[in-house]
């Protein structure tokens, strides 16, 4: 391959039976992520806030044939991120793979998570890295993570860190 090229597409085919866990897989990234990888025959594990919203989506990707587990996860308390994985790991189950693609991002006010850490900071951020680390050291070789991010931040006017009562300001480059 010529260095100016960008590497062939890598093929991905279900061919491990360790599941998927998608974090905000009810709605938007996280949920088309559940559909696509469903249609290969990704197992799944839905990390879901709303877990109605988690069962209906795994009733309909389940209809193939595709294992689909719904579990309650709420990033914004530190609780239930250590009970999830608690969970998973008394239940012997070592995904292959974690999507964290849940996050939340707000405007208008400060808000806090059930833990007193600000919302954004709380579930896009430290709630998957407490979900990761109990976890990491036991996924198999050629297991992945994979983070999503946005920037839902850069359209809004007027956005600054001044704005929130103690705030300060940090980017990312």
């Amino acid at each position: 391959m010529a260095p100016d090229q960008p590497p062939a597409p890598v093929e991905q085919h279900a061919t491990d039976t360790a599941p998927v866990v998608i974090t905000g897989a009810t709605s938007g990234l996280g949920r088309e992520t559940a559909r696509a990888l469903a249609k290969q025959g990704f197992p799944l594990i839905l990390a879901a806030r709303n877990v109605a919203g988690g069962r209906e989506l795994a009733d309909a990707l389940s209809a193939n044939g595709t294992s689909v587990d719904v579990r309650h996860l709420d990033l914004a308390d530190l609780s239930s991120v250590k009970f999830f994985s608690q969970d998973l790991l008394a239940d012997g189950v070592i995904p292959q793979a974690i999507i964290c693609n849940a996050g939340v991002q707000t405007f208008d006010r400060m808000r806090r998570s059930a833990d007193r850490f600000e919302l954004t900071m709380a579930t896009n951020v430290m709630g998957h890295v407490v979900l990761l680390e109990p976890l990491l050291n036991r996924m198999t070789p050629g297991s992945r993570v994979i983070t999503l991010g946005s920037e839902t931040h850069r359209g809004v006017s007027g956005l600054s860190a001044s704005r929130v009562p103690g705030g300060r300001a940090w980017t990312s480059s």
